[in-house]
């Protein structure tokens, strides 16, 4: 497919492949449409896709219970998004929770990190507080911490409007 497509096209339309299997719960094969992309994209220096690449192979590894690897990539498109000055970004990838307990953990520093740069009332940085509330308090032991976290997040919530978010925190 590159050599008929070239690099550039192959990556765009693996990420958006990927992207596309993830919503369908189709978690190997997003990653390998990931994998795909990472493979052309070696040599370069893409930020943006690498960002985007690191973000939707964290997020199938998580799936898939791949929890070290996908802490690994989910910290690289962290770092990628901040790099682009990306807050957005950035704050979406502090936000996404896991199912494990050592995927919770080892997204601690992200979220704390995130919540230095995050705009003090979005909605965004509600979801990031109420991520990193839940691992303060069933994984760290660390109960005001929680609390505080997910009051601040149910504040946000409701001075939003945003219902979703109130009902996560």
């Amino acid at each position: 497919a590159e050599a008929v497509l070239g690099a550039e096209k192959l990556v765009k339309y693996s990420i958006l492949g990927g992207e596309h299997a993830l919503a369908n719960f189709a978690h190997e094969d997003a990653l390998a449409h990931f994998e795909r992309a990472f493979a052309a994209l070696q040599g370069t220096s893409d930020s943006a896709s690498l960002a985007a690449l690191h973000w939707g192979a964290g997020r199938s590894l998580a799936a898939m219970r791949r929890v070290e690897e996908s802490v690994k990539h989910l910290h690289a498109a962290f770092d990628g998004y901040m790099t682009m000055q990306d807050v957005g970004s950035a704050l979406k990838v502090a936000a996404y929770s896991f199912v494990s307990a050592e995927g919770g953990v080892g997204m601690a520093p992200i979220r704390e990190k995130a919540l230095q740069i995050a705009p003090p009332e979005s909605p965004l940085t509600g979801y990031v507080l109420t991520a990193h509330g839940k691992v303060l308090g069933f994984q760290m032991d660390d109960y005001p911490g929680a609390m505080a976290a997910i009051e601040k997040a149910l504040e946000i919530a409701r001075r939003s409007g945003d219902r979703k978010l109130e009902f996560r925190a």
